[in-house]
């Protein structure tokens, strides 16, 4: 029997963007937007212990760059800590913007926070009061593009049927012709795959792609 979990779902927040191309905007306002992303971020993090929530996820592009800034991953560390102080874990995988090959200094995270660090899908299990009541699968990229379909390699493990199935997953839909394809799938992916959750990333914009199961883009 699949027992009650609660999350919060987050995608592409690009800490510390430069928002190239804005330049020309009056100061002060360009200022707040630089901040806005880690407004954002510090947002996210007062909400899941608002709410206390089980666990966060970040499906993708939680940096901006390739070479995250040190502002930004210790601004990011100093987050997880406040949820690890508050018996909530984190899944991170890294998308197109922060993949994992990129030059960047490397932070350790406190022991609450899961890293999809292969673009090998893989699966880490969610205990709930010592209960394995979760698989949440995940994948980061290597590099800054990922063109083959990562979605056929979400199989669940018969022997885990019985507890709730999570996709991370940071692509988007094979026919998009408004954005870069990356991790391409088709909406009967989504709906023939044995997931009860996709938690997507990459497309900017709030949207429930399918109802059963619930494949959503947090925005």
């Amino acid at each position: 029997m699949k027992r009650e979990l609660t999350f919060i779902h987050s995608a592409d927040i690009h800490l510390d963007s430069p928002f190239k191309g804005l330049a020309t905007v009056p100061e002060n306002i360009f200022q707040q937007m630089i901040n806005s992303t880690f407004v954002a971020f510090n947002r996210l993090i007062e909400a899941a212990i608002h709410h206390h929530v089980d666990f966060v996820l970040i499906a993708g592009d939680l940096f901006d760059e390739e070479a995250r800034s040190l502002k930004a991953q210790l601004k990011v560390k100093e987050g997880f800590e406040k949820l690890y102080n508050h018996g909530i874990e984190v899944f991170l995988s890294f998308g197109n913007h922060d993949h994992i090959n990129g030059n960047y200094f490397k932070v350790e995270y406190p022991k609450n926070v899961h890293l999809f660090e292969s673009e090998k899908v893989s699966c880490v299990p969610f205990y709930k009061n010592n209960e394995h009541t979760a698989n949440i699968f995940g994948f980061s990229y290597e590099s800054r593009g990922v063109r083959t379909e990562k979605i056929m390699e979400y199989k669940i493990d018969e022997k885990s049927k019985d507890v709730f199935q999570i996709g991370m997953l940071h692509g988007s839909i094979a026919s998009n012709k408004e954005h870069d394809v990356y991790a391409p799938f088709k909406l009967t992916d989504l709906q023939n795959s044995q997931m009860d959750y996709w938690a997507l990333g990459h497309i900017h914009k709030k949207e429930v792609l399918v109802n059963q199961p619930l494949s959503v883009y947090p925005g």
